[in-house]
């Protein structure tokens, strides 16, 4: 089950213009393990920081 946060990531990701491998690569994490973060199949908080943070980022430097 998809979670509202990683919804969100999921239509941030395709309004900056990145596809989730890359995006997974940013964030230090191999593609399955982020594909299964953001179907809600796991989660960390660690993981949901890095995440948030490098969405972040990502956002700031595409202004």
């Amino acid at each position: 089950m998809v979670n509202v946060w990683t919804a969100d990531v999921i239509a941030q990701l395709r309004i900056i213009g990145i596809t989730q491998k890359e995006f997974a690569k940013l964030c230090g994490y191999s593609e399955p393990y982020m594909s299964q973060v953001l179907r809600g199949r796991k989660s960390t908080e660690q993981a949901k920081e890095t995440i948030h943070h490098v969405l972040r980022e990502l956002k700031e430097n595409n202004a």
